[in-house]
């Protein structure tokens, strides 16, 4: 179980790469850092929409 939000994208990442990780396959590895790395990519694209959504708020 993991914590909520996009600030733990890294604390997972740091899992990843430490002791948590060493008990995966060698072969899922790669699938996990990929998904990571997918979640860190939305994140900044949720946020940019964000902040488009708010600017349009202010408008009307």
């Amino acid at each position: 179980m993991a914590a909520k939000g996009p600030s733990h994208i890294a604390v997972l990442g740091d899992l990843l790469d430490g002791e948590m990780g060493a008990s995966l396959p060698d072969a899922a590895k790669p699938m996990f850092r990929m998904m990571l790395d997918l979640l860190e990519v939305l994140n900044v694209k949720i946020a940019e929409l964000d902040k488009k959504i708010a600017r349009s708020a202010v408008r009307i």
